[in-house]
């Protein structure tokens, strides 16, 4: 549904921490087959993406942040590991994305909704949009550095091959 609204190849937006490319961060189905079954996920690129949809394309972009920031993100992120359960999907904030019909819950988010309000609790501005109205399209236009673009079946080879990520600045 967002891929064919938003008119881009990707429709999904997460966070990763390191260079490993092993563990991201979102909001999205926690099964395969139920879209209403859906909250605050931990995945794995291997083991969710390649199982549950082989096919998909997927764009890793470097984004330059600070050490205080890198430590903000990992805070932040650490307390939706912790309260996994209190965090639902913003459903309706789906489906409303296009209108200015919003009602904010802070236990309620969807996937690039969550990640603009982690970069701008810690003070990366990179999407003046309020983390509500973020679109996966808003990070899709972000001219960053790619780090990986083409098909999940090849990630896992072609991410290895990459020597050097810089995650902090100072």
């Amino acid at each position: 549904m967002i891929k064919l609204s938003e008119n881009i190849p990707y429709a999904h937006t997460s966070i990763c921490l390191n260079d490993k490319f092993e563990v991201f961060y979102s909001f999205g189905r926690k099964s395969k087959y139920n879209f209403l079954k859906c909250g605050f996920v931990i995945e794995n690129v291997t083991e969710r993406y390649l199982k549950w949809y082989p096919n998909s394309r997927i764009r890793i972009l470097e984004i330059p942040v600070t050490t205080k920031q890198y430590q903000t993100i990992e805070q932040k992120i650490q307390y939706f590991v912790e309260h996994i359960e209190t965090f639902r999907y913003n459903l309706r904030g789906i489906l409303l994305i296009k209108t200015s019909k919003r009602k904010t819950n802070p236990y309620h988010l969807f996937c690039s909704q969550f990640v603009n309000y982690i970069l701008k609790e810690s003070g990366i501005h990179l999407i003046e949009t309020a983390p509500e109205y973020t679109t996966p399209k808003m990070f899709y236009q972000l001219d960053y550095p790619i780090i990986y673009e083409g098909n999940v079946q090849k990630f896992s080879s072609a991410i290895k091959q990459v020597k050097r990520v810089n995650f902090c600045y100072e």
